[in-house]
């Protein structure tokens, strides 16, 4: 045994001698020396080579500092990883006043207009007499004849729905009580509101055809008040769609009627300092120092007293009585190089009540490619900007939504400016243009359209 292990000691030995070893020995001295001499890192070779002590210091230096910039830099990248740079420029001065543009809430006075709606307002009255009496005006003798007059066809009438009936959905119209069941498999329903009118199993909804009554949409509402606005609505519409451009203005206020007294920073204005332009849905609107002003009003000291002051009059007592359902005007203060959509960002002020606003302006500015894909003039945007004003994404989405219901439906939509060689959608001429509208609607507001994928937003 003694011998065996002996023998196993000489060949381990004999191994060790024999073997051609590449390295240095397990000294720490050593092994730094080794890595100096045979390293590619940039210095190091050099400290190793340099005669003298001179140049060794040197290099070491050299090394040293290289290798702390590296490890500096790394810190950096890894700290600034997750971050964005911000510049941030704050300044004291005098700033642009902006634009005020106002508008009644009614848009036409009733003693010049109601000759326009003599008929739609007779089936209003009746509608709303309906809807107040009950379930005794709808299963009364009488409800067919509905308050003793009659009436056009309505092509797209409110209607009430019971959504009890296991198959079908029993739908009767309010002004003339007819009543039929549809298929409820088939039933298109466009809301998603649960909530019922004041009758237990009985729904409110305003029904739109096609042209050959074959398909339907039932526009279900929460509330009467609801349903009965929209339906006035988009009659009233339709009605005014017809109408030429100045017997809309002529129907409407004047800057005079409308702006009672006037001053600005101490000093009196009067309806010379207010642009008129026509509004769909508000009529006639004055805008204060717009655009194509000569003056350039600023803002230097904060407070009511330095800025614009109104007195509006409304003029209540000649109100459209189904159209508007608030009394009031409606302003909205914007950039005087941006076109305000009065009608979505606008604030209703109530009459007899003195209202103060104030504004506190932020600039941002957003980087363009590869950052984001902002616009800086809407140039690079394949839509036609059919409002004439500079560009925006609100623009951009209008003009692209008008688009589409001039594509799909033959005609524009009122609340829309046309292109040339377009109408605007009315009964008489695109019957069952309702019904388009509407779904193409229900698809924009869904953004499900092309228009929020082709739109960009603005860089500034």
């Amino acid at each position: 045994m003694e011998r065996s292990g002996l023998k196993k000691c000489d060949t381990i030995r004999t191994i060790k001698r024999n073997l051609k070893l590449k390295g240095p020995e397990p000294s720490m001295v050593t092994l730094v020396d080794f890595y100096l001499w045979n390293t590619n890192t940039h210095g190091c070779r050099r400290i190793a080579a340099s005669k003298g002590p001179i140049k060794r210091t040197l290099w070491i230096l050299l090394t040293m500092t290289a290798a702390a910039m590296i490890f500096w830099e790394c810190v950096q990248l890894h700290l600034t990883y997750h971050t964005a740079t911000m510049s941030v420029t704050m300044r004291h001065g005098k700033n642009e006043f902006p634009t005020v543009t106002i508008c009644n809430l009614n848009p036409y006075k009733f003693n010049l207009s109601k000759h326009l709606m003599k008929d739609l307002d007779k089936m209003a009255r009746c509608i709303v007499s309906r809807i107040s009496s009950g379930r005794s005006a709808i299963f009364g003798e009488n409800n067919v004849k509905a308050c003793n007059m009659e009436f056009p066809v309505d092509p797209t009438p409110l209607v009430y729905m019971n959504m009890t009936l296991p198959a079908n959905v029993k739908v009767m119209e309010i002004l003339t009580g007819n009543d039929y069941l549809v298929n409820g498999s088939l039933l298109d329903l466009r809301s998603h509101s649960n909530q019922k009118i004041g009758m237990s199993d009985w729904w409110i909804a305003l029904r739109l055809c096609d042209a050959n009554v074959s398909n339907c949409i039932y526009n279900t509402f929460s509330s009467a008040i609801s349903a009965m606005q929209e339906w006035y609505r988009l009659h009233f519409f339709n009605i005014m769609a017809t109408v030429p451009e100045k017997d809309k203005i002529a129907m409407g206020y004047s800057a005079d009627e409308l702006i009672y007294a006037c001053l600005y920073s101490g000093r009196t204005c009067d309806a010379r300092d207010f642009t008129q332009f026509h509004h769909p849905h508000f009529g006639n609107c004055f805008v204060f120092n717009n655009d194509s002003s000569s003056k350039n009003l600023t803002a230097l000291i904060p407070g009511n007293r330095h800025g614009l002051q109104l007195i509006l009059h409304t003029e209540q007592q000649d109100y459209i009585p189904f159209f508007a359902g608030t009394a009031g005007t409606r302003i909205a203060i914007h950039s005087k190089y941006t076109k305000s959509f009065i009608e979505d960002v606008g604030i209703n002020l109530q009459p007899a009540t003195e209202t103060l606003l104030g504004l506190s302006v932020s600039e941002i500015q957003k980087l363009g490619v590869p950052y984001s894909d902002c616009t800086e003039d809407g140039s690079d945007v394949p839509i036609e900007n059919l409002y004439y004003s500079s560009y925006s994404l609100q623009i951009c989405l209008q003009s692209c939504f008008q688009k589409e219901i001039l594509q799909q439906c033959g005609c524009g939509h009122y609340e829309r400016p046309l292109p040339a060689g377009y109408k605007y959608c009315n009964s008489q001429e695109f019957p069952g243009w309702e019904y388009c509208y509407y779904k193409l609607y229900s698809n924009y507001i869904a953004e499900e359209l092309n228009c929020y994928r082709m739109c960009k937003q603005t860089c500034l």
